[in-house]
């Protein structure tokens, strides 16, 4: 058997476990990352992509890749259209950002790259993964050759998506959309981060952007408690991370309702969303609240306690 010790080990390879990844090799500290899927398998995934306008500089900032400054588009504004009209909101003059379009696949790719350009140790197409989460954490499995491998940490991080067990299909539908918060994000020297603590629906372009900030928060109070022994920066995480997480809940939600008609709506119903619609293009503060949302609230929330 192949035995690894490492500070952290990492369970997942998307965006969430990279990032978090490569901005702990930033601070000096060692990590293990290890995926079920294959590279390959991971960038021809076709997803979305809306980057906040921190999410942007997390990525060039922390020397991952510029290219999302070179390739991605900003995104200024958007219309809300109805009664037959477009009503633009400007983001860029209303609160002086933009949000980005860039591919959740090439965040990866440059995440992913950046690992490699720097020697990091991500593991991708392990197999048979078990992980203890007691004093000593451990991750198990087969590597992409098939060798037993075991990686021995001081912390563990679930970044590997929102786990579904496996099971007959016995119906195809479309899938509803899913709010889902796990709080708190710790159990002792386990964290979560990203889509294995909290999923959003798709309309307010939250997940990725999501996921990214909770690693940022995350890897400072890693640092603080493996470079400077201060452990109790671990209590910090959860909340400071909840703090965006339950704002982006409720954008998500307010979105979602604002935007599409509901199962079972009446006249009376549609006729609100056309009011609401309407307060929001016809008021600076609306207008203001929905572009702040949008291109990513300011970093203040996730702030260390004074």
């Amino acid at each position: 058997m192949s035995i690894t010790r490492t500070a952290v080990g990492i369970v997942g390879g998307g965006p969430a476990g990279l990032m978090l990844s490569h901005l702990l090799s930033v601070a000096g500290i060692s990590s293990v990352v290890v995926d079920n899927r294959s590279r390959t398998e991971i960038e021809n995934t076709v997803r979305a992509g809306i980057l906040e306008a921190d999410s942007v500089r997390l990525l060039t900032d922390t020397g991952v890749s510029d290219r999302v400054r070179r390739e991605g588009f900003a995104h200024q504004g958007i219309d809300l259209r109805f009664g037959g009209e477009s009503h633009p909101i400007d983001f860029k003059g209303l609160v002086g950002e933009s949000s980005w379009l860039y591919p959740q696949t090439d965040v990866f790719i440059d995440l992913a790259d950046a690992r490699e350009r720097d020697g990091g140790d991500v593991r991708f197409g392990v197999s048979g993964t078990r992980v203890s989460c007691g004093d000593r954490p451990t991750v198990s499995f087969s590597d992409a050759s098939g060798t037993e491998c075991e990686v021995r940490c001081d912390y563990l991080v679930g970044a590997d998506g929102f786990s579904l067990k496996d099971g007959p299909i016995t119906d195809k539908a479309v899938l509803r959309f899913r709010s889902f918060v796990a709080e708190p994000m710790r159990y002792g020297r386990l964290l979560l981060a990203g889509d294995a603590a909290h999923t959003v629906p798709p309309t307010g372009a939250k997940g990725l952007n999501l996921a990214l900030a909770d690693v940022r928060v995350l890897a400072e109070v890693l640092e603080r408690a493996i470079r400077q022994g201060d452990p109790a920066a671990l209590d910090e995480y959860g909340p400071r991370a909840l703090g965006r997480v339950w704002k982006a809940q409720h954008f998500s939600y307010w979105m979602t309702t604002m935007l599409h008609t509901l199962p079972g709506a009446s006249g009376f119903d549609l006729r609100r969303q056309v009011g609401e619609l309407e307060s929001v293009a016809g008021s600076a503060a609306g207008s203001t609240y929905l572009a702040e949302a949008y291109t990513g609230w300011p970093g203040r929330s996730q702030s260390s306690p004074s």
